[in-house]
């Protein structure tokens, strides 16, 4: 008889992943809604901002590098390390005294964004059963509430605790930290040497130019809508306070 749907399914990593997501997330969304105050503190210019951003990103470039080592290593410790290295990060966007440590601050953070997004999808589809939908819908999901939430509870620290106070949201990326620890079986996000074998047979029999062609495809795309929305939402909140708006 066929399997029911979702027997078998591995609700709880499942789960756990798309909150350590949302909490990951709300990190790294930070540096846009404290760019109005970063700026008048740190004499920032529009062209340091964008040079900033870029840098928060540049880790991205090392993504290959990433999913080559995350098919040799246990992911576990990379999600685990992933949102604690970017909260410990965008925590102290406040305490920066120059644009040199700001910039050093950012790059980190973009590292632990990069070790977050590039294994998570991969233990998800493991952990799916074959069901990868239905686990990428729960993960895209929290992260993009993420986008929305991150500035609110930025905001909301800085107006309770001042610039100097954020650190005292660290706690939040602990608990993302452990909660994705606790959740992944260690089977789940380590393959297997017998496992990791017959995959690495798999990609050489398998053709890569089809493979080549769509991700080359989907790469221009995925550039060309990044880069619009990057600069939007990035310059959006200093063109806003620059017209008498508040940073809420």
């Amino acid at each position: 008889m066929p399997s029911k749907p979702g027997k078998g399914y591995l609700w709880g990593p499942t789960l756990a992943i798309a909150a350590g997501h949302f909490l990951h997330d709300v990190f790294s969304s930070f540096f846009p809604p404290l760019l109005p105050v970063l700026r008048e503190s740190l004499s920032l210019s529009q062209t340091s901002v964008g040079v900033l951003s870029t840098i928060q990103r540049l880790p991205s470039l090392a993504n290959p590098l990433i999913g080559f080592l995350g098919d040799r290593l246990n992911l576990r410790i990379l999600l685990a390390a992933a949102p604690l290295l970017t909260g410990g990060a965008m925590t102290l966007l406040g305490l920066v005294p120059s644009r040199g440590l700001l910039a050093a601050v950012l790059f980190i953070g973009g590292i632990g964004s990069a070790l977050w997004h590039v294994p998570a999808p991969v233990v998800l589809a493991r952990v799916g059963k074959g069901r990868v939908g239905r686990g990428m819908s729960f993960f895209m999901f929290a992260g993009e509430g993420a986008r929305s939430a991150g500035p609110l509870v930025c905001l909301g620290a800085l107006s309770l605790f001042g610039l100097a106070g954020l650190p005292i949201l660290l706690p939040l990326a602990l608990f993302a930290s452990i909660l994705v620890w606790k959740a992944l079986p260690p089977g789940v996000a380590d393959m297997h040497p017998e496992e990791r074998k017959k995959a690495a047979q798999a990609r050489a029999e398998e053709p890569m130019g089809p493979l080549f062609r769509l991700l080359f495809l989907l790469g221009v795309i995925v550039f060309a809508r990044s880069f619009t929305a990057v600069a939007l939402s990035t310059f959006l909140p200093l063109f806003v306070v620059e017209r008498g708006g508040s940073l809420w």
